[in-house]
């Protein structure tokens, strides 16, 4: 996709005020902490480290699960289940990758098993408005964007959340890693355990198949 059809994924992205290299190593001391506290028996230790590893990293895992949702609700419940799983399947962290990209791993598989239940029982067509949408940089400014400005957002939120819909799972996975969470194309041959062959090849589908809807659909967005 180039620049022009793409909403701004800054408001998916994490706060970025902390190194890479210092946030893969905190987490790696968290899953540590957490499985001697578990060893020793500690309950509070325990719970206090697993609890550090939410607030670290639910906001993204919401924000990722939102795209295969319907509402804030369901990703709520999405993102409960993500960390349920993660609690009792830590000792599958190996440390050989970074923490959130095995994380990110769980989340993809429990968001696509979701979906699956989803199309087996009735759709509402009522939307949220899509959580994809561009926000502007709190660094800038606080101030609410122009009504016009706020309408299009709007727009290509709705839009790109009713694309993402038309695409296979495998596909849809691939394009929201790399264009909303910005994932390394690395990252994401780990988190959907696939070759970087597989995910160029997908990705490139992907964006192809999402220009493609878009320009049949929507070539105003375009201009």
């Amino acid at each position: 996709m180039h620049d022009e059809t793409r909403i701004d994924p800054e408001g998916v992205r994490p706060d970025g005020n902390e190194p890479e290299e210092a946030r893969i190593d905190e987490d790696r001391a968290l899953v540590e902490a957490f499985l001697d506290a578990r060893e020793s028996a500690d309950g509070a230790a325990m719970e206090a480290a697993f609890r550090m590893l939410i607030v670290r990293h639910q906001d993204r895992i919401h924000k990722l699960v939102s795209g295969y949702t319907k509402d804030a609700l369901e990703a709520e419940d999405v993102t409960q289940e993500v960390f349920v799983k993660v609690f009792n399947k830590i000792d599958g962290f190996q440390g050989d990758s970074a923490f959130f990209t095995w994380l990110y791993r769980i989340a993809v598989n429990t968001a696509l098993d979701w979906t699956g239940k989803r199309k087996r029982r009735p759709v509402h067509l009522a939307d949220d408005l899509g959580v994809l949408e561009s926000r502007y940089d709190e660094t800038e400014t606080r101030r609410p964007p122009a009504p016009d400005a706020a309408m299009l957002l709007e727009e290509r939120a709705r839009v790109t959340r009713s694309i993402l819909e038309e695409l296979s799972p495998q596909y849809k996975a691939v394009l929201v890693l790399r264009e909303f969470e910005d994932l390394s194309y690395l990252e994401i041959a780990e988190a959907l355990q696939c070759s970087l062959g597989t995910v160029e090849s997908r990705l490139f589908r992907a964006r192809a198949q999402f220009r493609g809807i878009l320009e049949r659909r929507h070539p105003e967005l375009l201009s």
